[in-house]
């Protein structure tokens, strides 16, 4: 009897706890909504170009006589920038932009070409179609340095004007600024014609980096030849970086004939420190007859 009661209370105990787990909760569940964010605009300042914010400046360039002009100015007016500069171009400083841009003011166009280690560039600044001609060819390392200028002016026209504008390159002129040549050279054909002889004169200053060369003609004697130099219808100007690997004499290499060329010291058979002082003060040189090929 007991043991049919236990069953009979463990049978409701079960049945309770059935009863119990299947009653619906009365817990609301907590709903999350979604609640966006008002936007509120940004007044954002636009920056609109203006006619003055231009990447880079246009270059204004001269007319051909406003050029004409300027380069005579250049030659013709004093400068503190002394020889190799030109126009204050240096060897071994002045990079290949900067005459760039003086090209393109100067309405000078220039001829390219280029070789292992450099780039030439080549421009006529001259009027050769009216007075006289002015080539300049400016020689750039591969890191565009200028190396090395070739200045070459021919009198075409006019040979007073020629001769009045390169008158600051008058050999006495260039003895007197620069002092004594390192080496002077007299190149001859040694062909006398109406008892003149024509030649070429080379004025090196090794140690400055330039070379400044003159047509000259020697008059006849019986016992010697007597020079007396001055710029003549010709001047041709070669000016170097120390450091570049060409030499004046490599720059010159096509005025220069081995065969026809006297140095003047055993021309003249003085030391060039006399030969020197003899042209300051006289104008002009002597050598014996025995020279040129």
């Amino acid at each position: 009897m007991r043991k049919t009661n236990y069953k009979n209370y463990l049978l409701i105990f079960l049945i309770s706890l059935i009863t119990i787990g299947c009653v619906p909760s009365t817990t609301t569940p907590q709903v999350y909504k979604f609640t966006p964010t008002p936007f509120s605009p940004v007044n954002t300042k636009l920056i609109t170009p203006t006619l003055d914010s231009t990447p880079f400046q246009l270059i204004p360039t001269l007319t051909k006589e406003e050029s004409r002009i300027e380069v005579e100015d250049l030659l013709t007016q004093t400068s503190d920038c002394k020889l190799p500069c030109w126009w204050d171009i240096i060897p071994g400083l002045t990079l290949w932009g900067e005459v760039d841009s003086f090209l393109i003011k100067m309405n000078a166009p220039f001829l390219e070409f280029s070789e292992t280690q450099t780039t030439h560039y080549a421009s006529e600044l001259g009027r050769p179609e009216i007075d006289y001609s002015l080539s300049m060819e400016i020689i750039v390392d591969k890191n565009l340095l200028v190396n090395n200028i070739v200045i070459t002016s021919l009198d075409i026209f006019n040979l007073e004007k020629f001769q009045n504008i390169w008158k600051n390159y008058q050999p006495l002129q260039i003895l007197k600024t620069y002092g004594i040549p390192s080496r002077i050279w007299l190149e001859t054909g040694g062909i006398e014609n109406n008892n003149l002889l024509g030649g070429m004169l080379f004025l090196f200053y090794d140690e400055k980096g330039f070379l400044i060369t003159y047509p000259i003609i020697g008059e006849v004697n019986q016992e010697y030849y007597q020079f007396c130099p001055g710029i003549g219808t010709q001047i041709n100007l070669f000016m170097r970086s120390l450091d570049s690997p060409a030499t004046l004499n490599f720059l010159a290499k096509d005025l220069i004939s081995p065969d026809y060329i006297d140095i003047l010291e055993e021309a003249t058979g003085k030391t060039i420190e006399e030969i020197y002082f003899h042209i300051i003060k006289t104008g002009c040189f002597e050598t014996h007859k025995n020279i040129g090929p």
